[in-house]
């Protein structure tokens, strides 16, 4: 490939991997020499690769099998690389370079097929890193960079074969291969599988709606087998626990789950701004040609009712990552339709003045646009504050619990770092928290319980988690010490609180805080019996 030929391409990737190089900098910068991830939860799914590869066991721990990830496909890709190349806390983040590589690629030659000017093009390359957005998604070290490049394909193809273009042999496989990989990857993929197989129906291709609906439910059957053979629910826990169903038992209920909606979008403006640009372009092609199938009109029909089924099933936002492929396959949709009007009678056909136009796109773009500039500074944040917390955690427990039962609220880092047989309170690992949470039973008492069944020694737990949601923790742990982050500039109080659960553990529990109380960064405020009084950690902290 000819750089000067394809430079769009080129500088669109330069603008990204420069991006990508500087946060990855300054996050070392800030964690000690140490790489660390923005979120826990891809830990969770290393820790599972890792144990699958050295113990043949698909768990969070090596002790038991899990049903805790929302992805089917990504702890087995890193579980192969693992194999083949050996456990690596970089295979996520390699992965998702080359991954958000080719969504940049695949992109660039959608509208360069289209017949976008070179500049325009590099301006959508650059609002589709950006505003997606793919180094934020890169540094969680997760699946999604892959659900956005599948998404976009999927959408692209599906939007050619809804409206009956020509396609070679090649497209027609692949058009049929990506249901299962988008279901696969994400199981909010069914969502824009379901919504193309619905189209294909009223379009009267039924045949190829019930091909594309089986195999994009094929892999979410397999793996749901799978799961009950081992004891575990149909869907994994991270989707039951994580999943936004609407209410339906009461109105009151149905109000709450409407009210959760709105608040939603308004703390979240690129959303409605996304919806409301889709839905004035429908509108726009309409105008145009009311009876002609074309793909411009599948492309938005597919991202908007997509978008709505994820608003009411699935989550939003934290972290920018669960609708990054609706905000990448919106922005593909925008800029297909408008490229296409003004390509054609460079003005819109609608009533609008031009000058209206322009301001509204302007007012609409100003959403992604603080999205993305929010994205990359929260990047090195949100990594120091995992460095501080969760993996000083792991280090703690390698240390001087290795083997031993622990129960915790966060299990990624803790069981990728250290191999310990841990209780997870919060759920996404253990059915019975699951369970107990999804009928609205747990408290204290079922938190006793299961700690006594497991024999745990000590928890490391968000205390205010338990107590805003669930109750309280057993008043019979005994509390020895918090560590907590004073800087993260934010309302979560981010105060990890160390208990005894077996009392006989308490004098051992000291005796180890103090020990690594020296290894702790200094942004780290300790406070609790295991301080003496006389450091200056045992202050209070403050939260700016």
């Amino acid at each position: 490939m000819a750089i000067g030929k394809h430079w769009p391409l080129a500088a669109a990737l330069a603008v990204l991997y420069a991006a990508l190089g500087g946060c990855l900098f300054v996050s070392i910068q800030h964690n000690d020499g140490h790489f660390v991830y923005a979120l826990d939860d891809p830990y969770i799914h290393m820790a599972v690769a890792k144990n699958l590869t050295d113990h043949g066991v698909f768990g969070v721990t090596r002790h038991e099998f899990t049903a805790s990830t929302s992805s089917i496909i990504w702890p087995l890709l890193l579980g192969l690389t693992y194999l083949l190349l050996g456990t690596s806390i970089a295979a996520p983040l390699l992965w998702n370079v080359l991954l958000a590589t080719a969504v940049v690629w695949i992109v660039y030659a959608l509208l360069r097929r289209q017949g976008f000017p070179p500049w325009l093009n590099l301006a959508a390359l650059l609002m589709v890193a950006f505003c997606t957005p793919l180094p934020a998604i890169v540094f969680t070290g997760m699946e999604h960079t892959l659900h956005v490049l599948l998404a976009v394909a999927f959408l692209s193809l599906g939007a050619r074969f809804l409206a009956e273009e020509e396609a070679s042999k090649w497209a027609k496989m692949l058009y049929f291969a990506l249901p299962p990989l988008i279901t696969m990857t994400r199981y909010e993929g069914a969502f824009m599988v379901a919504v193309v197989c619905l189209l294909s129906a009223l379009r009267g291709r039924i045949r190829r709606a019930v091909a594309l609906a089986s195999l994009g439910a094929l892999p979410v059957i397999l793996n749901g087998l799978v799961s009950l053979a081992h004891g575990w629910h149909f869907l994994p826990n991270s989707v039951l626990l994580k999943g936004r169903m609407p209410a339906d038992s009461s109105f009151d209920q149905a109000v709450q789950w409407f009210r959760s909606t709105a608040i939603m979008l308004i703390q979240q403006p690129h959303i409605p701004a996304l919806g409301i640009a889709v839905l004035l372009l429908l509108v726009a092609v309409y105008r145009k040609d009311r009876r002609r199938w074309t793909a411009a009109k599948a492309m938005i029909w597919v991202v908007l009712l997509t978008a709505i089924l994820h608003l009411q099933f699935a989550r939003t936002d934290w972290f920018f990552r669960y609708e990054a492929y609706l905000v990448a396959c919106g922005l593909l949709a925008v800029f297909t339709v408008v490229h296409g009007e003004f390509a054609e009678s460079c003005r819109f056909r609608v009533a609008w003045k031009p000058i209206v136009a322009c301001v509204m796109a302007a007012v609409l773009a100003a959403p992604l646009m603080t999205r993305a500039a929010r994205s990359l500074t929260l990047i090195p944040r949100v990594s120091s504050i995992i460095y501080q917390q969760q993996y000083q955690m792991a280090a703690f427990l390698k240390d001087y619990y290795p083997g031993q039962a622990i129960a915790a609220n966060d299990i990624g880092a803790i069981n990728f770092y250290a191999d310990v047989d841990s209780l997870d309170l919060w759920g996404l690992a253990n059915l019975e928290v699951a369970d107990a949470r999804i009928s609205g039973r747990y408290g204290p008492a079922e938190i006793r319980d299961l700690s006594a069944d497991r024999r745990v020694a000590i928890a490391l737990v968000y205390t205010d988690w338990f107590e805003r949601w669930h109750g309280g923790l057993p008043p019979e742990w005994q509390e020895v010490g918090q560590w907590e982050i004073a800087a993260a500039r934010s309302s979560r109080p981010f105060v990890v609180s160390f208990y005894a659960v077996d009392p006989n553990e308490r004098d051992a529990l000291v005796a180890n805080l103090r020990k690594y109380s020296r290894q702790l960064p200094d942004t780290v405020l300790q406070r609790g019996p295991y301080v003496e009084s006389r450091r200056p950690s045992a202050r209070v902290a403050r939260r700016p």
